[in-house]
């Protein structure tokens, strides 16, 4: 999968990272590592808002250790994860895109 161009927000409790794919795209699953600051910035569980406005989720995160895998069923071209609990701080996701 082509990734076109990603944007990321970095405030607080509202992060988010929306992506752009090369072509609409079916999605059977997703992975997500957030990071951790220790006890802060940890995500705690996210959504997925597709170019449709399908919200999918919201997705548990268990830690900031590894990437966690979640099964999906969607089509999208662009999407929007977005943070729907944190721990608080300058929360945000591991780039490793």
């Amino acid at each position: 999968m082509e990734i076109k161009y990603y944007r990321i927000a970095l405030r607080l409790n509202e992060a988010w990272i929306e992506i752009e794919l090369a072509a609409e795209t079916h999605a059977t699953s997703v992975g997500f590592w957030t990071r951790t600051m220790g006890s802060s910035a940890q995500i705690r569980s996210f959504q997925i808002i597709t170019d449709i406005g399908e919200i999918i989720g919201p997705f548990n995160l268990d830690n900031a250790a590894q990437t966690f895998f979640f099964e999906t069923s969607f089509t999208a071209k662009r999407l929007r994860f977005e943070a729907a609990a944190t721990s608080g701080g300058n929360t945000c996701v591991s780039d490793n895109l």
